[in-house]
């Protein structure tokens, strides 16, 4: 079967093909561009809804206007597991300390006199990336 999925703090879509029963609103852990993290699952998809959804987002990133991102608006994303508590419990840690992640790496960034305005942080799992989100959209990351 196949499904619908969102991850990551910029909102990613992902289209996932699995054996595995998925409901709406379930958390999976997944294999994405950007490496293991959560996902949720949106809604199971047609051959033609899937078709439909990639169409729309290719349009999408190629119209004019639209804040480019390094990221596809849609990729293929591979089913891991179903996310355990533990994974949960992980992700809401990293929710909560991301703030002070965020307050760090701009204090740095003012240290070393480097011009670039971080909006937001985003901690991938077990802390193997870390994501920094900029006004312009574009992130960069850091490999633990």
């Amino acid at each position: 079967s196949k499904y619908l999925v969102i991850y990551g703090k910029p909102r990613y879509f992902g289209i996932v093909l699995t054996d595995t029963e998925l409901n709406r609103g379930d958390v999976i852990v997944s294999q994405t561009i950007r490496g293991e993290e959560l996902s949720t699952v949106i809604s199971p998809l047609t051959d033609e809804q899937e078709q439909t959804c990639r169409g729309m987002f290719r349009s999408l990133e190629h119209s004019e206007g639209m804040a480019k991102s390094q990221e596809p608006l849609v990729t293929d994303v591979t089913y891991v597991s179903h996310a355990s508590e533990e994974d949960l419990e992980e992700a809401a840690f990293h929710r909560k300390e991301e703030p002070k992640w965020l307050k760090v790496a701009k204090e740095i960034l003012a240290e070393q006199d480097i011009e670039m305005k971080l909006v937001d942080i985003e901690c991938l799992r077990y802390e193997k990336k870390i994501y920094f989100i900029t006004n312009n959209i574009n992130s960069c990351y850091i490999n633990n």
